[in-house]
């Protein structure tokens, strides 16, 4: 049997017969509270035995036996009927403190009256072993006194009153949200984060658990999870908002109440709920299986419990709580349990990050939409698909802003034109609101740089990487080819989809001289010629306009996706030198891409985004409230979506930055004031952690304290906050080799080890090491510090890029050039609010 000791439940099987191994003092059952009658059983003894067992306990040895126990046992007529009868000790007979005999009467069916017997000949079973002998618990009506009160322990006292409780909180999506996957984290676009399924598991002033007893509790706040004073940096642990939205709904979505909780002006850790017409919090109840419910009054059913910002301006990155109630009749706080807090996320930056890539079947943008309108204030109420159920959050401009980026663009459609901004395409539906056009890599996912595989040679479904750098900047910190938009992306590249066209046949081959206008029997495909890099057209202008020039002539600049790392050309060049960044691409590159490729091209444009220009440019949505510098906009979404076909107008401005903390440095010098932007939540470097030490006891499967601290900072990382990685080279602290954003974090965190914890925590970003060339979703914390990344690089690179199958490999492991994953630290960085 299971039984409880002090409130704990033992593992230990004590059989329920052995009356003799066992002593009374050691054991109580655990209290429950229906005495009635159980509907749906087959007999009444079934019944009654089942109610017996919530109000009883077993006497575990013959010798403590007192009058007035109850002996039960089965008695069964015949293989299918057994019933459950009834006796009561009426006397006991001792011999030298030892019990020889027990005297029971019981009430005999055949006889039709109460009969006595010894215990040893009880006629009411025909199997001794199912005899158990119990004693009623008493109850006694004491006053309250507390979980913490220091009661006389009294295992024969019926407390039936909950002093304390775990919570649990099963389901956590956001009203919007497409699957029922566990997602913890507030969005800042108006979305509920809906909590439900919420169970308490009631204990009484002893610390024993109570099941089966409906209570009433009521909601009365949060707490700020981790809360400390003292830290008044960025708000890891210390909320900057004070106040957070909080609704009830019912089992329908529809809102019964709602109100908001604020921050207590004499404790900042807790905030207090008040509902928005002023009158008292409506009591909910726990039923008899945990669950919180409605009272009969409001429709009962279970409760759902929604939670956001008061507006997208007051809605800080990294802002967590975790929920509190009370019992009525008790002043205890009984808060959520750790693994269940919420916490707020930057939805619109996330959200933008992964328009980026189209991941098909279950894209994020899909099961996480953000359908507010593009411009103005065009809806009303709620917004969603017309068949959706869900209750969805009430949506104005002024509290939670635009989605500039919810405009439908499917490249398909305009093979045959481009578009000039984004206010000419229709409004999307708030998912993965565009595809994108296919391009051949610099570097070959398929075959080697001196004979790539032709057919498998083509990337899709996300955005080229480049990092130009040329004289055509200027003024500018990095060119738009380093930071643009999905629009910007798919623009450029349907501008060179007409050119090839033109230049082109259909088979791929070049002709002498260029095609004049469309011709269906021209090139006719969205990536270059034979799926060969080097057949990308260049710009023969040196005024960076598409459309017409100063004298009206008809100017066609091409653009290349992800042409590599630095291009020179120009006055003092015997010919133009392509530089990749990869040493052992070198030569191929300048090979492939010599000759009138590119002498004599005095204007190369380029298609693509960087890492920093990707992460920049999807925080710098209209309306963020970070102190990091926002990248301007680009040609498709000049004057607000307008767009424009004069390059010049969007060149000259454009700036990326990284997001610096206070501690970096830039050439050995401090970045200054402007340079605070953001703050570290985890780094393995300047916090004892060692990284070759960590993967030996990775492999190992150990865990010490070290790692143990290291967790409780990976714990606060939530979706959108930014990862910063010096490479192997580097020993000052400007950790800005490279940048992305945290894509996901794990719902299972607290139950994780270091090891496994770093393993789940997903980034995206615009990456180029050695064949990676494009915005993905595939590394890890994990990997960025593994020593041993090469052993798993062959089926990282074909989760990436799956048709790939044509590996160049050397000693059964894929060959690469300088692997720029492996570096010596990195760090996890919060941005910082304006309000800060």
């Amino acid at each position: 049997m299971q039984v409880v000791l002090a409130g704990k439940t033992l593992d230990e099987d004590v059989p329920e017969t052995d009356l003799k191994n066992t002593t009374m003092k050691d054991y109580t059952k655990v209290y429950r509270f229906s005495p009635e009658l159980t509907a749906g059983k087959k007999t009444k003894g079934e019944a009654l035995s089942d109610s017996l067992d919530f109000v009883t306990y077993y006497v575990p040895k013959l010798d403590d036996v007192q009058k007035g126990d109850i002996i039960q046992a089965k008695y069964r007529k015949d293989p299918i009927i057994t019933t459950v009868n009834y006796g009561i000790v009426t006397d006991i007979i001792k011999d030298n403190n030892k019990v020889t005999n027990i005297k029971v009467v019981f009430m005999s069916k055949e006889q039709g009256c109460a009969c006595s017997c010894d215990y040893n000949k009880i006629p009411f079973t025909t199997d001794v072993s199912t005899i158990k002998i119990r004693r009623l618990m008493k109850y006694e009506s004491i006053s309250w006194l507390g979980k913490d009160s220091e009661m006389i322990y009294r295992k024969d006292v019926f407390d039936l009153r909950p002093a304390d409780a775990r919570i649990e909180i099963q389901g956590m999506k956001e009203s919007t949200q497409k699957n029922k996957d566990k997602w913890r984290f507030i969005p800042n676009t108006g979305e509920y984060l809906m909590l439900s399924g919420i169970k308490f598991t009631g204990k009484n002033a002893l610390g024993i658990e109570l099941t089966g007893r409906s209570f009433e509790v009521n909601f009365c706040g949060a707490a700020d999870r981790d809360y400390q004073a003292e830290n008044t940096s960025g708000n890891i642990y210390n909320n900057t908002a004070g106040s957070f939205e909080v609704a009830f709904f019912d089992k329908n979505y529809m809102k019964v109440e709602n109100g908001t909780i604020t921050q207590l002006p004499e404790n900042k850790a807790v905030y207090e709920y008040r509902k928005t017409d002023g009158k008292d919090a409506a009591s909910f109840l726990v039923n008899t299986s945990g669950k919180l419910i409605y009272s009969e009054g409001t429709g009962g059913g279970a409760v759902k419990i929604g939670v956001r910002p008061v507006s997208s301006a007051q809605a800080y990155p990294g802002d967590d709580l975790l929920l509190q109630f009370k019992i009525k009749g008790s002043e205890e706080i009984i808060q959520t349990d750790k693994k269940d807090y919420i916490a707020v996320y930057d939805k619109k930056m996330l959200w933008r990050a992964n328009l980026y890539i189209d991941e098909k079947t279950g894209d994020w943008n899909n099961v996480h939409p953000w359908n507010a309108p593009p411009a103005g204030d065009k809806i009303a109420g709620t917004w969603a698909d017309s068949n959706s159920k869900s209750y969805l959050a009430n949506w104005n401009a002024s509290d939670w802003g635009c989605n500039e980026w919810n405009r439908s663009l499917k490249v398909e459609n305009y093979k045959e034109n481009s578009f000039e901004g984004l206010n000419i395409l229709p409004v999307g539906n708030g998912g993965q609101v565009t595809n994108f056009v296919s391009f051949t890599p610099l570097r070959p996912i398929a075959g080697t740089m001196a004979a790539p595989d032709k057919n498998k040679n083509v990337i899709s479904n996300t955005i080229a990487y480049n990092y130009p750098e040329h004289a055509k900047e200027g003024s500018s910190k990095g060119d738009p080819g380093s930071m643009d938009s999905p629009f910007d992306f798919n623009k450029k590249m349907l501008v060179q989809q007409l050119q090839l066209n033109k230049w082109y046949t259909a088979n791929g081959v070049k002709k002498e001289t260029a095609g004049t206008k469309y011709d269906s029997s021209n090139y006719d495909e969205l990536h270059a010629p034979s799926n060969s890099w080097y057949h990308y057209e260049l710009s023969t202008t040196s005024n960076f306009i598409y459309g017409k020039d100063e004298s009206n002539k008809d100017i066609e600049a091409a653009f290349i996706p992800g042409i590599g790392n630095f291009i020179k050309y120009g006055v003092g060049y015997a010919q133009n030198v392509l530089l990749s960044g990869e040493t052992g691409d070198k030569e191929q590159i300048k090979k492939n891409f010599a000759g009138n490729d590119l002498k004599g091209k005095d204007g190369v444009y380029e298609a693509g985004t960087d890492c920093v220009g990707f992460a920049n440019r999807a925080a710098s949505y209209n309306g963020s409230i970070y102190k990091w510098e926002k990248t301007k906009p680009g040609w498709t979404e000049y004057e607000n979506g307008t767009g424009t076909n004069d390059l010049k107008l969007t060149h000259d401005n454009y700036s990326r930055t990284y997001p610096r903390t206070a501690k970096d440095k830039k050439d050995g010098v401090s970045v200054g004031e402007n340079g605070k932007v953001a703050i570290n939540i985890f780094t393995t470097r300047g916090g004892g952690y060692d990284n070759s030490a960590y993967v030996n006891l990775n492999k190992q499967g150990l865990l010490d304290s070290r790692d143990l601290e290291n967790k409780k900072q990976l714990m606060k990382i939530v979706p959108g906050d930014i990862f910063v990685k010096c490479s192997s080279a580097r020993t000052d602290d400007e950790m800005d080799s490279h940048i992305a954003i945290v894509a996901s974090v794990p719902d299972n965190a607290e139950e994780l080890t270091v090891g496994e914890l770093l393993d789940s925590i997903i980034l995206i970003e615009a990456e180029i090491s050695w064949r990676v060339q494009s915005v993905i979703k595939t590394f890890s914390l994990g990997d960025y510090g593994n020593l041993h990344l090469e052993e798993k690089i062959e089926s990282l690179y074909k989760k990436i890029y799956p048709n790939a199958d044509n590996l160049e490999t050397e000693n059964g492991l894929i060959t690469q050039p300088t692997f720029t994953l492996k570096n010596k630290h990195y760090a996890i960085r919060r941005l910082i609010c304006k309000e800060e």
